[in-house]
């Protein structure tokens, strides 16, 4: 939990978490698959809680780019990720998330045009048809995309190496 460095570094799902069982059950009633996935830094912690919630629990990135659609993610890249796959993101934000601080990225350039909620109020009660008609704006998804990933050339390799190199040739 990054809390202590700022509020935006830390985690939401403390404000979630009592409200996610009913959110899981929600959503589920209406047919729609819960998964949960918990950032890495999080050591596995998290899993009990996410199954206990109702979710059935993925691992790794790539099941959660392979099986989610729409991803609800409070701070983490996967999010971006989600949107450079052609996925859907929507920002889970918390009170502790200062809204006249910016940070840039995720605080709060990249929650234009983008669905976000603000707590579990927000998702219980949310239809399937909302969730799945939520679609990031075309040009929304690539302002952020472009942001994160500035060279989708297929030359970053060749650039980083010539990066080393310079470095090399510094020492």
């Amino acid at each position: 939990d990054g809390s202590a460095v700022s509020p935006e570094a830390g985690t939401a799902w403390y404000h979630y978490s009592v409200e996610m069982p009913a959110i899981v059950r929600a959503f589920q009633d209406q047919g729609l698959d819960v998964y949960g996935h918990a950032h890495p830094r999080w050591g596995g912690q998290l899993d009990p809680l996410l199954a206990d919630a109702g979710m059935t629990v993925l691992h790794t990135d790539d099941e959660v780019f392979s099986t989610c659609g729409t991803l609800f993610v409070d701070n983490s890249s996967i999010g971006v990720e989600q949107m450079a796959f052609g996925g859907t993101t929507i920002w889970m934000n918390t009170p502790a998330y200062r809204r006249d601080v910016f940070h840039g990225g995720r605080f709060w350039d990249w929650t234009i045009d983008i669905p976000e909620v603000d707590g579990p109020q927000d998702l219980i009660g949310l239809d399937a048809g909302t969730i799945l008609a939520w679609n990031h704006d075309v040009s929304a998804r690539g302002r952020i995309v472009e942001q994160v990933y500035a060279y989708v050339d297929g030359s970053s390799a060749q650039r980083a190496a010539n990066w080393i190199v310079d470095l090399i040739g510094r020492r």
